[in-house]
């Protein structure tokens, strides 16, 4: 219950006015309910705490990059890295980071990186995977997106980001098939149910 959590986490603070890791997890809560400005006070004031405080670093970068602010973002992810140049979870947002600038050889190094440290890292096999779709290098992105799958077999994202895949590739009936399996695991993905009724429209279905 996010608003309970506030609530005691204010009342701490109240308390201990220093307590960076505090402010740093009532940041993410803030970030979780979607309050952007506040989780930024409080990631601002827990790194004024605590200078190299790497976690709230990368996670003020996060807050960054969903608020669209990409250059901010790369600058708190490359900060994060040069405290923890194996900061998986760091490079796995900047990569993205980067793909949404549609910076797609710095995404491709990023993933790569993560990969050399966690070679079944499904979240770059999807990411790496998703950067090949976007450069329209599709035999690469499958085999990205086929080796997610086989590691996590529910793994919707990949599996419906191979489905898109096989769309613009104009492999409709194995589009479906994996539209269909992610929107059974997933009955909220908006975005994949449209892209199959694209799909079923195209096929005079």
């Amino acid at each position: 219950n996010y608003n309970d959590a506030l609530a005691d986490f204010t009342r701490a603070l109240e308390i201990d006015t220093k307590w960076a890791w505090l402010f740093a997890q009532r940041a993410e809560t803030y970030r979780q309910l979607s309050r952007y400005p506040e989780a930024l006070a409080d990631f601002n004031r827990a790194i004024e705490l605590n200078k190299d405080y790497d976690w709230a670093i990368a996670q003020r970068g996060e807050t960054y990059r969903i608020m669209g602010k990409y250059p901010e973002a790369l600058a708190d992810f490359d900060r994060a890295l040069e405290l923890d140049e194996k900061n998986t979870w760091a490079l796995l947002r900047r990569g993205q980071t980067y793909r949404q600038m549609g910076k797609y050889s710095e995404a491709l190094a990023d993933y790569n990186r993560v990969l050399e440290i966690e070679a079944s890292n499904v979240d770059a096999l999807a990411g790496r995977g998703e950067t090949y779709r976007l450069m329209g290098k599709y035999p690469e992105a499958l085999a990205d997106f086929n080796r997610a799958i086989e590691l996590d077999e529910k793994y919707t994202r990949a599996i419906a980001s191979r489905g898109q895949t096989y769309y613009q590739m104009g492999e409709f009936a194995k589009a479906l098939t994996d539209l269909d399996r992610a929107i059974e695991l997933n009955a909220t993905m908006g975005w994949a149910i449209a892209l199959r009724g694209e799909t079923y429209r195209l096929m005079g279905k």
